[in-house]
């Protein structure tokens, strides 16, 4: 199932949801609770924190040190401050990196989502957030901090990974895994520096606002480093892969290889066979060749001649598949071609097989019409017998495959300057596996 469909309502509802959180928070937010040190923060947001951007590896996406002010917006100043910080990083860092509109609200809407769920978890579980820095170091600080990063990452990434997957059409999961997980070590930064700037940063005057500045700059560079060493994993992972896959096209070559000595060495000892068998086949035939001659000169009939001169032509075609064994055991290529006329080929084909596809059919209480079709008076270059033979032989399986009967075409006509023959049949045709034989030399199956 294709998981592009999902993309578009994905779009429109994280977007909604994103609106909706951000009119709430505006509606519970106290302006008068805000100051100098909030105003400074949110023009650090839209300026220079989202210019501190690490590429996310395999995704058009860039990861910010925003999410540490966010953290210290929301210990100063409340979840709606930093809901509304938030809003101003999504924005901040979209514009950015592209100026497609899409792309812009659905960052904006993800972070404010995100941040929305992180406030109202930690209310739910630590209660007011700004007593946390008040309390001092203490184990629920530890804990409002550890809730804080998770779900801000989880918040994040989730709805990030979920529109790459959908725009992509790759599995969640993996989408995750490959290219988000890694970025959980800057949520885990981001949240402890911001709990101890919070506590720095709240007694004490604008010169205080600059120990953040240095905290911030380690923070990125630990990012960026990191991210470039995620990045050349990748690249070698990415490496190792097209070695696996060039070792694989290798083995297949191999394989082939392999299989093309094994059908010499069939070949071979096939040559050496044929040669034996065609030396006294083609005795044989040398007998029925001068008998046939010899009753010809001898008789007057028509029909009998016919019959005679038959059997004369289909001797002469054995011997040159004979010859043509002999010459296959020799490995020999050279051919002697000559003219031959496209409509007398098919007209002895038609004798030749007579017997076979009627007599013998009909003999079995089996009807089969054979059908010619010659639409060109051409000739051709070739070696007649070897084409007689050929199309002898595909007739004859044409009437094997059709047990019940049927009807068979022997068909001829020019295409584009060249020579089409077709031999068709209503039989039931070729199994998968002895179609993938049919070029091997000498193979039958009976």
């Amino acid at each position: 199932m294709s998981r592009e469909r999902f993309f578009k309502p994905f779009l429109i509802f994280a977007i909604a949801a994103g609106g909706g959180a951000m009119l709430f928070s505006l509606h519970r937010l106290t302006f008068q609770q805000l100051d100098w040190r909030f105003v400074f923060l949110l023009v650090a947001m839209a300026t220079v924190a989202a210019r501190l951007s690490i590429p996310i590896p395999h995704v058009k996406g860039e990861v910010t040190v925003g999410d540490t002010l966010i953290f210290l917006t929301m210990l100063l100043y409340d979840g709606e401050a930093a809901v509304l910080m938030a809003a101003v990083d999504g924005l901040s860092s979209s514009l950015y990196v592209s100026k497609k509109l899409r792309v812009c609200l659905f960052n904006s809407a993800q972070m404010v989502t995100s941040t929305f769920v992180t406030v109202w978890t930690l209310r739910l579980f630590f209660g007011p957030i700004l007593n946390l820095h008040r309390a001092g170091y203490s184990s629920v600080t530890l804990g409002a901090v550890c809730l804080m990063t998770l779900i801000q990452y989880l918040g994040n990434c989730g709805l990030v990974a979920t529109y790459t997957a959908l725009k992509t059409n790759q599995p969640l999961f993996a989408t995750w895994r490959n290219s988000f997980l890694w970025t959980s070590l800057s949520y885990l930064a981001g949240a402890s520096v911001a709990s101890i700037a919070a506590r720095l940063l709240s007694g004490l005057s604008i010169y205080a606002m600059m120990i953040i500045s240095p905290i911030i700059a380690i923070i990125y560079l630990t990012y960026k480093t990191y991210a470039k060493n995620v990045q050349t994993s990748a690249e070698k992972a990415t490496q190792a892969k097209l070695h696996v896959d060039e070792l694989s096209r290798y083995i297949e070559e191999q394989e082939r290889i392999r299989e093309q000595f094994g059908q010499i060495e069939k070949m071979s000892a096939l040559g050496e066979l044929a040669s034996g068998v065609a030396h006294d086949f083609n005795n044989t035939l040398a007998g029925i060749l001068g008998r046939a001659e010899l009753m010809l000169r001898r008789v007057d009939d028509a029909e009998t001649r016919r019959g005679l001169e038959i059997i004369i032509q289909a001797a002469t075609d054995g011997a040159g598949t004979v010859k043509r064994i002999q010459d296959f055991a020799r490995q020999r290529r050279d051919h002697d071609f000559q003219s031959v006329s496209v409509d007398q080929l098919l007209i002895d084909v038609n004798e030749i097989t007579r017997p076979r596809w009627k007599d013998r059919a009909q003999a079995h209480n089996v009807h089969i019409k054979l059908n010619l079709q010659i639409n060109t008076q051409a000739s051709i270059m070739g070696d007649p017998s070897e084409l007689r033979e050929v199309l002898v032989n595909m007739v004859f399986n044409a009437v094997d495959a059709m047990p019940q009967g049927g009807r068979l075409t022997l068909s001829a006509e020019e295409v584009e300057g060249s020579i089409k023959i077709s031999v068709a049949d209503t039989g039931i045709g070729m199994s998968p596996e002895i179609r993938s034989r049919i070029f091997d030399p000498f193979f039958t199956t009976t």
